[in-house]
């Protein structure tokens, strides 16, 4: 996992007297003295964190189950779920890298976050600040000294992921904003959005990590309108989720947490796909939605994305969520993150031109999530 400059037996802890990308500290000489006072060298530990204890899967466990399981466990941490969130939530987990997660109740997302984490077992957690700049600020944090930097949470969770292939693993990062979430996520949009390739994070000149494809970053963004800071690589990477939330007294009950190997996972996403799927009618006025909004403006929705929805509405169908479900997630999660960077919806009344032809095309669906998703004045 670790691919070291030299010949390491193993991760030991090596120090480095530079920084790993552009100089961290500059200044101007002091006014008053005829020489600079003496720049400070950072040193940064590359020492990763002892390996956690095995986890004990859950022998059998569906997706439905998981989904009632998680919301009975989130419950007794005092939040109530909506039952229509967990299905998306569940769904959204199995079928991208990169989810959004956005909770309109902010009382209620502490709450929530903290039960996802447990549940879930998160391997790191931060939170990021709107003055990072580079994939420094996200893999390192200070250490004992003011110029010692340790491994993050997040490298070591990285680290740990790629040790453990059997778990499915999990990073969340709260206080995002997409107007900087590029200068040091880059990296992993790129994963995102090629799974099937390798890719490395280089954490210093003498270490990297290979990333784990057993791994899913959460993002929790820091404004309710960041739907319109969206970049086109986060609109591709990401699955967007809207929990709908509020907090009661904790259930007396404990749950049990379901804990499902990558192997059994994904045997569940392929029973789930054999067994239930969107009518062809769907996916038809899908193409018919694409060709029109593409007879303007250039519009189309890639052969991931569709992959994606294909396992998300079939995961959110098998946890119980029936057709009609399904459309208005398949457009909420993703479709409309993906219209949100294109030309057409940048366009004067962009949004209410596309909500148009969606209505016209799927009238019979419960559309009014999706018109407050694009029409402002809704």
């Amino acid at each position: 996992m670790v691919d070291s400059v030299g010949e390491f037996e193993e991760v030991a802890k090596v120090t480095y007297g530079a920084p790993i990308e552009k100089p961290i500290l500059e200044f101007d000489p002091p006014e008053d003295e005829e020489e600079a006072e003496e720049e400070v060298v950072r040193r940064y530990d590359a020492t990763f964190a002892e390996d956690e204890a095995e986890i004990e899967f859950s022998q059998k466990a569906s997706l439905n189950e998981v989904c009632a399981s998680f919301r009975a466990f989130a419950a007794s941490r005092g939040v109530s779920v909506e039952v229509s969130s967990v299905r998306s939530l569940i769904a959204a987990m199995t079928a991208g890298k990169v989810l959004i997660i956005s909770c309109k109740n902010k009382e209620a997302q502490p709450a929530f976050l903290q039960s996802f984490c447990e549940y879930f077992g998160v391997g790191g957690r931060a939170t990021a600040a709107d003055d990072w700049s580079s994939q420094e600020n996200l893999l390192w944090q200070k250490g004992g000294s003011a110029e010692d930097y340790v491994l993050s949470d997040i490298s070591n969770a990285i680290n740990s992921a790629g040790k453990t292939p059997e778990r499915n693993c999990y990073i969340v990062l709260e206080n995002v904003s997409f107007g900087n979430l590029g200068e040091y996520f880059s990296a992993f949009l790129d994963y995102a959005n090629f799974p099937s390739e390798e890719h490395t994070v280089k954490l210093s000149d003498g270490v990297s990590l290979t990333m784990p494809r057993n791994l899913c970053f959460v993002l929790v963004p820091s404004s309710d309108s960041f739907a319109e800071e969206l970049t086109p690589a986060a609109a591709h990477a990401g699955i967007l989720v809207e929990i709908v939330a509020s907090k009661v007294a904790p259930a007396a009950v404990e749950e049990e947490v379901k804990v499902v190997s990558r192997s059994a996972l994904e045997e569940l996403i392929s029973e789930a796909r054999e067994q239930f799927y969107l009518s062809e009618t769907v996916w038809k006025k899908l193409d018919e939605f694409t060709a029109a909004v593409n007879a303007t403006e250039k519009f189309g929705i890639d052969n991931k994305s569709l992959l994606q929805l294909e396992k998300y509405t079939s995961v959110l169908m098998d946890c119980g969520g029936d057709e009609h479900e399904a459309v208005t997630g398949m457009f909420i999660s993703k479709i409309v993150p993906l219209l949100k960077v294109s030309r057409a919806y940048k366009k004067e009344s962009g949004g209410k031109t596309l909500y148009g032809i969606i209505e016209k095309l799927f009238g019979e669906e419960n559309l009014s999530a999706v018109q407050r998703a694009l029409v402002s004045s809704v």
